[in-house]
């Protein structure tokens, strides 16, 4: 109960626009409380972050937007049942049978045995592929015997067999997961887009590289731009990155 008042009281301090707990938000937090009562007078005047719309319960993922689309993910499985990436921020689309991770905060990158002018930030896309069913064998021309008198009393037949054409068997579906790498140049403004995908068999693989992009373009990516905008100028501060194409 100490850490749930706790976590609460320490979100509410944050120098921000704040409301107050709504009587619903109180009731979930307080609903497996031992002193009901207790906590929500305890609770009830604490104030939580408007900012963004943003909703945040002890040991609940932070979600914003329209209908709460977008969360930070926490400890625990999608709806594939596949890990979360913790730290990410994700949003699932379950319509389209997909889940997309954004990472928050990109790392910098060695190039030419050096850091301090490149970045990366990643991105991921968890998707459901259908199966195929498999097909039956098909057959098309021929089929016919003709047949002629030799003119020695005997009989004389040639015939003509099908084409077939061979069935394929079935291929199994499955959830395939696209990683997206954004390498972005924070001195020329430019920024490469790297995709690798490990898809259902009958998807294949997935390998391919952009040419580099300028970050002002209108078809520059929101992701990459953000990052450049906020980590260029401290590329030295950040974590060091796993990407060693250019090193």
């Amino acid at each position: 109960m100490k850490k749930l008042i706790t976590s609460l009281i320490l979100f509410a301090c944050l120098p921000i626009k704040a409301l107050a707990l709504e009587e619903d938000q109180v009731h979930k937090l307080c609903l497996e409380a031992r002193d009901y009562k207790g906590c929500v007078n305890a609770n009830k005047n604490l104030k939580v972050d408007s900012q963004d719309r943003i909703e945040q319960y002890p040991n609940k993922e932070k979600c914003w937007g329209d209908n709460k689309k977008w969360c930070i993910a926490k400890e625990g499985k999608d709806f594939f049942g596949m890990k979360k990436i913790t730290g990410w921020t994700y949003l699932e689309d379950i319509p389209e049978l997909s889940i997309w991770y954004f990472e928050r905060v990109p790392r910098k990158v060695k190039v030419r045995g050096d850091y301090g002018r490149y970045i990366e930030i990643r991105g991921i896309r968890r998707k459901q592929f259908s199966a195929q069913a498999g097909t039956s064998p098909s057959f098309y021309g021929g089929g016919e015997t003709n047949c002629y008198d030799s003119g020695y009393g005997t009989m004389s037949c040639s015939s003509n067999l099908p084409t077939i054409i061979p069935g394929s068997p079935s291929t199994p579906g499955g959830v395939g997961q696209i990683l997206f790498r954004y390498i972005i140049d924070c001195e020329d403004k430019t920024y490469q887009k790297i995709v690798k995908g490990d898809l259902p068999t009958r998807y294949g693989r997935l390998r391919s590289k952009s040419k580099w992009i300028k970050l002002s373009s209108k078809k520059a990516n929101w992701h990459p731009k953000s990052a450049a905008r906020e980590y260029c100028a401290e590329v030295d501060q950040l974590s060091v990155s796993d990407f060693s194409k250019y090193e």
